[in-house]
């Protein structure tokens, strides 16, 4: 198996675990948030700063920086994953999260064209 056709079934994979990922993700984070505080502070994350979380899933540690960042800093969460940046983007709107956004990229090909403070990925 060639290396594209292997990261396409992996992005079909994580892309179809959106779902049931979406239905448990209360209980996943709850059992993870210590992971992501600590995260966010061995990067020294700080409101104002501009962060980078890769391979974001459904959205942490997106959200545990987004809350350090504030009103002011930005959060931007990437992961391969179609249908896993479609629920991040959307729990991020129902959370009035106007400081974190999602977007579909390849972390082996990250070319965003911005700079960030710091990077997170769990």
């Amino acid at each position: 198996m060639q290396a594209e056709d292997f990261k396409a079934l992996q992005r079909a994979a994580w892309s179809a675990a959106a779902t049931p990922w979406a239905k448990w993700w209360e209980v996943f984070e709850r059992g993870a948030q210590s992971v992501n505080d600590r995260l966010v502070e061995l990067a020294c994350i700080a409101p104002g700063q501009r962060v980078l979380d890769i391979a974001s899933g459904l959205g942490e540690p997106s959200f545990t920086a987004a809350r350090r960042v504030g009103p002011n800093g930005l959060v931007l969460g990437v992961d391969f994953a179609p249908d896993m940046v479609a629920r991040a983007a959307a729990r991020a709107r129902a959370m009035g999260a106007t400081q974190v956004h999602f977007e579909e990229h390849d972390a082996e090909r990250l070319a965003l064209g911005r700079q960030f403070d710091a990077a997170l990925s769990r």
